[in-house]
């Protein structure tokens, strides 16, 4: 509606992840990052190209991309790894493959 809103107010609605203050932002950052970092290689890099091409592709070929790179990202080595992780109720090591 063009309205500005706040940026307590973007995260209570669930429009960003978290507002913090500008003395924060690097502090922050640095913390999310770290966390990426933990995740599956192949599994964000897969994630960061279907952010990508949802700017320019129709939503049905977007889905069927998304579900084309869960069948491939099933099949990894990580995803095994992640799974065994679980179950064991330790920290995964994502290897990228």
């Amino acid at each position: 509606m063009g309205k500005t809103i706040t940026g307590a107010e973007a995260e209570r609605i669930g429009l960003i992840n978290k507002a913090v203050s500008v003395d924060q932002v690097m502090n922050e950052a640095t913390v999310f990052a770290d966390e990426l970092a933990k995740r599956a290689p192949l599994a964000v890099a897969a994630a960061k190209k279907g952010l990508q091409r949802s700017m320019d592709v129709h939503l049905q070929n977007e889905l069927e991309y998304a579900l084309y790179l869960q069948t491939l990202l099933f099949k990894t080595e990580d995803f095994k790894e992640g799974l065994r992780a679980f179950m064991e109720r330790r920290e995964p090591r994502f290897r990228g493959f």
